[in-house]
């Protein structure tokens, strides 16, 4: 008995491919994240408390630039409350608030 041309080779073929096509949307829709930007101190004469969407793969450093944020300022990033690295990835609803380090004796 031949098979029809259109017919799946494996009996799941069709059922992976649905499969396959929700992952690709499901990576899609997280394309974009949406984070809340919470500045202290000095940052406040720069930036407002906002919610922005950023671009998945979005860090600190990124946010700091686009907010134009001076770059001579000396920035330490609690994400959710804990410290970050500036190179860290945020993710979708995170709370990140820039502080300012401030050095003198």
């Amino acid at each position: 008995m031949e098979r029809q041309a259109n017919s799946p080779s494996k009996p799941h073929s069709s059922l992976l491919q649905t499969v396959e096509v929700c992952q690709v949307k499901a990576d899609t829709a997280k394309s974009s994240l949406r984070i809340t930007v919470k500045p202290a101190g000095i940052i406040r004469m720069y930036v407002r408390e906002q919610e922005m969407d950023v671009p998945a793969g979005f860090t600190s450093a990124a946010l700091i630039e686009q907010l134009g944020i001076p770059s001579q300022l000396s920035m330490l990033s609690l994400v959710n409350g804990a410290k970050r690295p500036l190179d860290a990835e945020l993710d979708d609803g995170d709370e990140v608030r820039l502080v300012t380090l401030v050095c003198g004796g």
